[in-house]
């Protein structure tokens, strides 16, 4: 597994070599960027081979840093004077573009769209990580709800409504509510518990952690969830 992404050039320890910055210039009134679209200029880590630094000219130069990526030439398709071209790239690059998109679409959901950790100001660091993990929590439970309803042919909500049915449900907790949850868990636990102990397992050393919820038989465990969904 590798990282692959954008950069900005003034980072510490960024190869200087790779940078550079957009020029224009003007031939029979149309006008072209300098260096030319597809340019691809490339460093390699010394002390980690593995390690690359480009920068590939699009409309603008993109500058990226890559753990692992590709460094073989291939050809992208992109936009040139309003028509789609093939222009020369790097394979990271290509690969960057393959992927990105479901990054961006889950940041663009949790950070630009009724995002919780936005709408609360605080100084104290660790709040803002906690915010940041209910936000990315919401956007998956988002993501979930769009890919059951395409399984089962039905329209997915959109994506304030789908937040104005998760406020109600919540909103209409109670008390009795819980104890159905703690109830619900404390069952599925013992049922767990009645499947471990009628399969048979070698005789290998196990230990079993509560607070963690985590089993561990062999190599192998089992984490529970702390809360049941109801699939109702």
């Amino acid at each position: 597994m590798y990282l692959t992404g954008t950069i900005q050039t003034d980072r510490a320890g960024y190869a200087k070599e790779v940078v550079a910055a957009k020029k224009t210039r003007t031939v029979n009134k149309r006008k072209f960027v300098v260096p030319s679209q597809g340019t691809t200029k490339i460093a390699q880590n010394k002390q980690f081979p593995q390690l690359t630094a480009a920068m590939w000219m699009d409309r603008n130069p993109v500058h990226m840093l890559s753990s692992g990526g590709s460094r073989e030439p291939v050809t992208v398709m992109r936009r040139f004077h309003g028509h789609l071209q093939p222009i020369p790239a790097p394979g990271l690059v290509r690969d960057y573009h393959r992927w990105m998109g479901v990054v961006d679409v889950h940041d663009q959901l949790r950070m630009q769209r009724y995002s919780v950790q936005l709408a609360y100001k605080t100084h104290k660091y660790y709040n803002t990580l906690f915010l940041g993990l209910v936000d990315m929590a919401l956007v998956n439970a988002f993501i979930v709800h769009r890919l059951y309803r395409k399984q089962i042919n039905k329209r997915p909500m959109k994506h304030y409504a789908f937040f104005e049915m998760l406020m109600e449900q919540l909103l209409a907790l109670d008390e009795d509510t819980f104890v159905e949850i703690e109830i619900d868990r404390k069952l599925y636990d013992a049922m767990t518990d009645e499947i471990m102990k009628s399969v048979k397992h070698e005789q290998t050393p196990f230990r079993i952690v509560e607070r963690l919820k985590q089993r561990y038989v062999g190599k192998t465990y089992f984490k529970y969830a702390e809360a049941l969904t109801k699939l109702r």
